[in-house]
């Protein structure tokens, strides 16, 4: 979940689906474009304090994130058009909801929002050495 906007003072949501399940927190970057195309970043060492709360019954259906202007909705599917059409429904649902308002007056403000791919992850975006499909292979030396 290589994300820019995962940063000091935002708010992370991730669904749970396993009772005990833990929680492991990966690398820090100093710097990284979206969907870090090389499958890294400036990668850094760093001391990070995070605070953990279990919201029983408030679980999304995709790891969500809210920084003071904005909120994400992280989607990975074999697609990039699949993830960006999935993230849509669950925002479009999300106001629905939270507003109690139809589908179409939720829907109408996603037309000024931003769609954005971050990061390929897993098999389906990549090949069994973790390098991009697109990429090609590298044939002795560097």
């Amino acid at each position: 979940m290589d994300t820019q906007e995962i940063a000091a003072g935002a708010t992370l949501y991730l669904p749970v689906f396993q009772r005990g399940a833990l929680l492991a927190i990966g690398d820090v970057h100093a710097a990284m474009g979206d969907g870090e195309v090389c499958v890294t970043g400036c990668e850094v060492a760093a001391s990070v304090v995070v605070e953990v709360d279990v919201l029983k019954g408030r679980a999304p259906t995709w790891p969500t994130l809210e920084t003071d202007d904005a909120v994400y909705i992280l989607v990975s599917l074999p697609t990039i058009g699949e993830a960006l059409v999935e993230a849509t429904r669950q925002g479009v649902r999300s106001l629905e909801r939270a507003r109690r308002t139809s589908f179409e007056d939720a829907l109408h403000p996603f037309g000024l929002g931003d769609g954005r791919a971050g990061q390929p992850a897993g098999r389906s975006q990549q090949d069994g050495e973790g390098r991009h499909p697109e990429a090609p292979a590298r044939r002795g030396g560097l």
